[in-house]
């Protein structure tokens, strides 16, 4: 499923590649392309700057697999610094596994039960995060869905309730009207039964007015629970259904850049895609390693400590043409090559990414790799996309600050031996 560098690239499986903290360059004046000579006929250190790109995709956020990691989002920030984000969520259930018969017993109540990812929640913690349910009116499709996902066809138009989440909550239940109940009757009836699937298409968890944060919440615990009424000496009879598929889409009409620093993030799609300027002075250099500079910054002047903003640890390295994307493989069987985030949270280091090699073919003019890109990460699981193949992320709002201003510019560091 992983795009496999050329045999060139394969012969450099063990050149390892680490990123520098802020202070590892310590010769500033090697900046931009200029060599720093050494004594004697040791290797030399050059500094190449990165001519690095913003872009933007569309991340695969549904699923009709629900694994132990899936999450789905909902709700909205205002005076986001990175851009105000709307996220809606899109669930629907299987039949319930009970075997109940509930024959001529009125249904006592339904419940709509979440639980809260803690580790997904984006935006002003001091609120609440509104939201609202709509119905879903017929069949949709969740696998292999994008996060610029439309339905305007699919929900109606009439809100069955709302309830509100707190960083702070575990399960939260929200209780569905009884002229609700009324209406749906007999698709609840069928709950425990195969027919359950096609009488009732799920929710539309939408942010209300008003929200200034997303949740996100675990698609594994997600269920609808309904209870029916006991006479006389009968045990309470319930059941509940889980969720089967699910959908997350997420718009972010105005991104915003911060000063100084670039914007990596999931959910949004924003990624950094860069290739190597190379001067001609290097093409007959031998590389003895190279090492790729994209420092962090964890700040945000613009936001106080009451605001979440989640972070990840690795990023996915693809390579990217007009016509194709292709994640790239590392060096261990079926792992894909990335960047994990160095135990300090400034930099991040590559385990199994065979950079030094790239470059070497580069400036022979060999690479048969014209520009790289890199995602927020780690993957679930690599889908066949029509241009190739594809991570899938575990869907959040997670993000990374890459520092550009002067000195600190993503970079790329070359020990090499002239052969000239």
């Amino acid at each position: 499923m992983f795009r496999m560098p050329s045999s060139r690239v394969l012969g450099a499986l063990f050149c390892a590649l680490f990123l520098l903290a802020p202070t590892a360059c310590d010769d500033p004046t090697s900046v931009g392309g200029e060599l720093v000579e050494r004594e004697g006929a040791g290797p030399q250190r050059v500094e190449l700057p990165l001519d690095v790109d913003t872009v933007q995709y569309a991340p695969i956020t549904g699923s009709a697999r629900i694994g132990e990691s899936a999450r789905f989002l909902a709700g909205q920030t205002s005076g986001d610094p990175l851009g105000d984000v709307t996220a809606t969520g899109y669930v629907d259930f299987a039949p319930s596994l009970s075997e109940i018969d509930p024959a001529d017993r009125a249904i006592d109540s339904v419940q709509f039960r979440v639980r809260l990812a803690r580790d997904t929640f984006y935006g002003d913690t001091t609120q609440t995060t509104p939201l609202a349910l709509y119905d879903l009116k017929e069949e949709w499709e969740a696998a292999g869905a994008r996060a610029d996902t439309s339905l305007p066809n699919t929900v109606e138009p009439q809100r069955i309730t709302t309830f509100s989440v707190a960083p702070g909550d575990s399960l939260v239940t929200a209780s569905l009207p009884s002229d609700w109940i009324r209406r749906n009757d007999e698709q609840l009836r069928q709950i425990a039964d195969s027919t359950f699937a096609e009488a009732f298409h799920g929710f539309q968890v939408r942010p209300v007015d008003g929200g200034e944060s997303v949740a996100g919440f675990l698609s594994r615990a997600t269920t609808l629970r309904v209870v029916f009424e006991t006479g006389g000496d009968e045990e309470a009879l319930e059941a509940s259904a889980p969720l089967t598929r699910q959908l997350t889409t997420i718009r972010q009409p105005d991104p915003q850049q911060p000063k100084d620093r670039y914007v990596i993030q999931k959910g949004t799609g924003r990624a950094l895609a860069f290739r190597f300027d190379l001067p001609d002075s290097l093409r007959s250099a031998a590389v003895n390693s190279a090492t790729l500079v994209l420092e962090t910054d964890s700040v945000l002047a613009e936001t106080g400590s009451d605001y979440a903003r989640p972070r990840f640890s690795q990023l996915d390295v693809y390579d990217v043409t007009d016509d194709s994307l292709a994640l790239l493989s590392g060096n261990r069987p079926q792992a894909p090559a990335a960047l994990a985030l160095s135990n300090d949270r400034t930099r991040f280091d590559v385990a199994n990414f065979s950079l030094s090699r790239f470059v070497q073919d580069a400036l022979l003019g060999t690479s048969d790799i014209e520009r790289f890109q890199l995602r927020p990460g780690p993957l679930t699981r690599v889908l066949r996309v029509p241009r190739g193949s594809e991570g899938v992320n575990i869907t959040s709002l997670g993000s990374a600050l890459i520092r550009r201003a002067d000195g600190h510019r993503p970079r790329l560091v070359l020990f090499y031996t002239s052969t000239e």
